[in-house]
């Protein structure tokens, strides 16, 4: 595609390799691909082209544990997509930020992002990503100390990533919901949800408990 001179092209298979790196936790090459997809889609003038790839580079940093970073890249993409009238993408980077304010402890902030995306995922069906918002505020309510509140929003992500057979969203629901079973005192519960997750794991050759589901 470079030979050709299409540099559109050559952005989205930039974007490819950069998916596989990221699939395989080859996170420094992932990172260099999606550099290299942004700076060929700002070359081609595609706005939305541009959002995906900051939005890729996000990614990257979450997983790496630099919320700060990622935080700043989806907010640099965010208006990218509201100017195009990207609505989903728009809530799905909204839910990317409320995810890096989590895991930052900043409940308040996180909480109002995720009731804004939960709206447009709701309107339009996606329960994938309704999954992972319902997750989320899980998470939260656990850190802030109520375990059996957290359960609630858990139990419902729990079903939409079952009625999905989407497996490694269901391990990762699975292993906070035991999180919280164990925190009410309830063993029993617990270890039947851990040990399931363990077992989804298993079957899809994942060894690693370090895992979160919600890709780039």
């Amino acid at each position: 595609f470079s030979a050709l001179g299409d540099v559109r092209a050559e952005a989205y298979a930039t974007e490819g390799l950069g998916l596989c790196d990221f699939d395989q936790g080859r996170l420094d090459s992932a990172r260099g691909h999606f550099d290299a997809m942004l700076r060929l889609h700002k070359a081609a003038g595609n706005g939305m082209g541009e959002g995906q790839a900051l939005r890729r580079l996000a990614a990257v940093e979450l997983e790496t544990g630099r919320y700060a970073a990622a935080l700043e890249l989806f907010k640099e993409a965010l208006p990218i997509f509201r100017a195009l009238g990207d609505r989903l993408s728009e809530a799905v980077v909204q839910m990317r930020m409320g995810e890096c304010m989590v895991r930052e402890g900043r409940h308040e902030h996180a909480r109002r992002l995720l009731d804004q995306c939960m709206i447009i995922f709701r309107e339009v069906g996606w329960r994938t990503c309704e999954g992972h918002v319902l997750r989320l505020l899980g998470e939260m309510l656990l850190a802030d100390g109520d375990a059996p509140g957290a359960v609630i929003p858990l139990h419902e992500s729990l079903r939409i990533f079952r009625d999905l057979e989407e497996s490694l969203d269901l391990a990762e629901t699975l292993r906070r919901l035991g999180e919280a079973y164990a925190a009410t005192g309830d063993e029993v519960a617990a270890e039947r949800a851990r040990g399931e997750a363990q077992s989804l794991l298993a079957t899809m050759g994942r060894v690693t408990e370090d895992f979160a589901g919600s890709g780039t």
